[in-house]
């Protein structure tokens, strides 16, 4: 029995000494988002509309990197809430685009994490990098669409230059200021 809890003992040491125990913890925001993001290939335009794929011009790769850290093998958060708005707002801004499709979102363990004998140790500070990517695409310029069966298009003539319109007024206002 006793050599039976030495070898469990032993074994869960090796794994926790191989594994390490140290991580970061943190929570990401996307509250100020000023274009429209999503993780599937399609995102909802102004005119609430879904743009399928065939509707998006790809125009590069978003890329962000965040770090976290954490105390207590990651139980105590050392950097809080990180709000990542800003920087994938300028990236959509820099490339001239509309949004952002196939958002993922990847955390990975630092190196530090590993290092053997420290990362048992509760006020060792561990971290985690979270990497955010995504496609920024632009929405395609969408023909208006047909008129319903049935109704004529409305005619040529229903369209007055601008010029034309000022020449009118001008004509108006000139015969009103003659009156007085």
């Amino acid at each position: 029995m006793r050599k039976t809890l030495i070898s469990i003992v032993g074994i869960v040491a090796l794994v926790a000494f191989l594994g390490g125990c140290a991580g970061g913890r943190g929570a990401l925001a996307f509250d100020r988002l000023q274009f429209p993001v999503s993780s599937s290939p399609f995102i909802y335009g102004p005119d609430d509309r879904p743009y399928n794929p065939g509707e998006l011009q790809p125009l590069g790769k978003m890329v962000w990197v965040e770090r976290f850290w954490g105390l207590w093998w990651s139980w105590i958060p050392l950097s809080g809430t990180k709000d990542v708005s800003a920087p994938i707002n300028a990236q959509i801004a820099r490339a001239g685009g509309d949004g952002i499709i196939n958002l993922r979102v990847v955390v990975e363990n630092c190196g530090m994490n590993y290092v053997p004998i420290f990362n048992w140790i509760p006020l060792y500070p561990g971290c985690a990098y979270v990497t955010i990517t995504g496609d920024i695409v632009k929405m395609a310029a969408m023909a208006p669409p047909p008129p319903p069966e049935g109704e004529p298009p409305p005619p040529p003539g229903a369209f007055i230059p601008k010029d034309k319109v000022k020449q009118a007024i001008s004509a108006s206002m000139n015969k009103l200021l003659a009156a007085k």
